[in-house]
């Protein structure tokens, strides 16, 4: 452990300086009995980078692989894996490169985080021969799934892309924010830094503080976030085009019903692409960030698609 300095004091921390996990007091039954159930925790090398890597369970197929959203990390699905075991049989997530408890690396690209994806699916036995899991991303998460799915082919049962952003040809882009990094002399400044991006009210405030507790880091002396600035890179947007179009397996798209980010048009514009068996599903009165925002309407979402074996209707 870290030792406690008196002029950067906070909450207890890990080996790596990451405030250890608790809920605040008043958080709900639900969210207290899934973090109880802790997962195991590994790492996996790719490329020269240890990525973090949790995983739930260990049942059989078919499995489900968690990629999170830019600047977020693997502890983003800490409430919500526990509660897909039961339907899933295996639950991963991990950390991308350059985020949460993963290393940062000298430079990142799409090619390395779908490699990131491949590597922990084989290493925790997702993509073994008995198993054809499902992926499932939100937002950023979801570019380097559609290259992951180009590689493995029939070797997983689809992907679920929630809350996916790819823009109509010609509308503005949302452009990730070019950030810094960041050093606060005490925990409370640190966490009153803390913002979603892009920003939205959240009737979690208790996932809030989970998430934000767990994207900081407590340095010699003072605080930082976890993530690496240099990890934000530009997106082909015409690329992404081409690889959705292409899809071969089964697929459903998650919307948060109320999304700023994937308004109207870009709804349009994303189910003009996909197959015309893909399933479109909308999260009831969520925004963006559904992990946090409607935590129990994704996990229902889920567990249906997973029960159902998702466009085809072949259980899995």
């Amino acid at each position: 452990m870290i030792p406690a300095l008196d002029h950067i004091a906070g909450p207890a921390v890990d080996a790596a300086g990451r405030p250890t996990l608790d809920l605040p007091p008043g958080s709900p039954d639900w969210a207290a009995r899934a973090l109880e159930q802790r997962p195991r925790e590994s790492r996996v090398d790719v490329g020269g980078a240890d990525i973090e890597v949790l995983t739930w369970g260990g049942g059989p197929a078919p499995g489900v692989l968690l990629v999170h959203g830019h600047g977020a990390h693997a502890d983003w699905w800490r409430v919500i894996a526990p509660q897909l075991v039961k339907a899933a049989g295996q639950v991963v997530a991990y950390s991308m490169g350059g985020m949460g408890g993963s290393d940062w690396r000298s430079h990142y690209s799409f090619d390395l985080f779908a490699d990131e994806l491949c590597a922990v699916a084989a290493a925790t036995g997702l993509t073994g021969p008995a198993q054809r899991p499902w992926l499932v991303a939100h937002s950023f998460g979801c570019l380097p799934v559609l290259m992951a799915a180009e590689r493995l082919g029939s070797a997983i049962a689809g992907i679920a892309l929630i809350d996916f952003y790819l823009p109509p040809p010609g509308q503005p882009r949302a452009r990730p924010q070019q950030r810094k990094i960041r050093r606060y002399d005490s925990f409370e400044e640190a966490i009153a830094r803390f913002r979603l991006s892009p920003p939205q009210d959240c009737p979690t405030p208790f996932l809030i503080d989970l998430v934000a507790r767990r994207t900081l880091r407590r340095a010699s002396d003072h605080w930082t976030w976890c993530t690496d600035p240099a990890a934000t890179i530009p997106v082909p947007h015409d690329a992404f085009r081409a690889r959705l179009r292409a899809i071969e397996c089964p697929l459903v798209l998650m919307r948060g019903e109320r999304s700023r980010l994937v308004d109207d048009a870009v709804t349009e514009h994303v189910c003009s692409l996909a197959p015309r068996t893909a399933h479109y599903v909308e999260v009831p009165d969520a925004d963006h960030h559904v992990l946090l925002d409607r935590p129990l309407a994704l996990v229902a979402a889920l567990r249906t698609m997973l029960a159902c074996g998702g466009p085809t209707g072949e259980a899995g």
